[in-house]
């Protein structure tokens, strides 16, 4: 069954406390006589973050998308290392950013995750994150 490219990653996906976050896998379809994944262009996951800080100190929000062929057993495939403007510094005074990232992949399912490092206490954020095509 293919993906609504409009189906959101994390509705409103809020972590407090968390060192990691994972939103529920996205199924992209098997692709029956085609493969899996996505289409030739790709997709985009655009994340819009609400509100993002630390208690005290510092830290840094990093958003990855992972993906798996069995929905269990997952991946990093885009984010962190494989690109730019993925990450936010974290502070006491809160933020907000919109960030793009952009993949592809051969895998049925994908999903969001978020990770938070640093020595800052109590890390807060709120996102949500929808797919949308690459090009259109």
């Amino acid at each position: 069954m293919p993906v609504d490219i409009l189906s959101s990653l994390t509705p409103g996906f809020t972590i407090p406390l968390l060192a990691t976050g994972s939103g529920t896998g996205i199924d992209l379809g098997a692709g029956g006589a085609l493969p899996a994944g996505t289409a030739l262009y790709g997709l985009v996951a655009r994340i819009l973050v609400t509100t993002a800080s630390n208690a005290t100190g510092a830290n840094t929000l990093t958003f990855t998308i992972d993906h798996s062929s069995d929905n269990a057993t997952w991946k990093t495939l885009a984010g962190a290392a494989y690109g730019a403007n993925d990450d936010l510094a974290l502070t006491t005074v809160a933020q907000s950013r919109e960030i793009f990232i952009e993949f592809m992949t051969h895998q049925r399912y994908i999903r969001l995750t978020a990770t938070y490092t640093g020595a800052g206490t109590v890390p807060t954020a709120t996102f949500t994150a929808f797919l949308t095509p690459a090009y259109p």
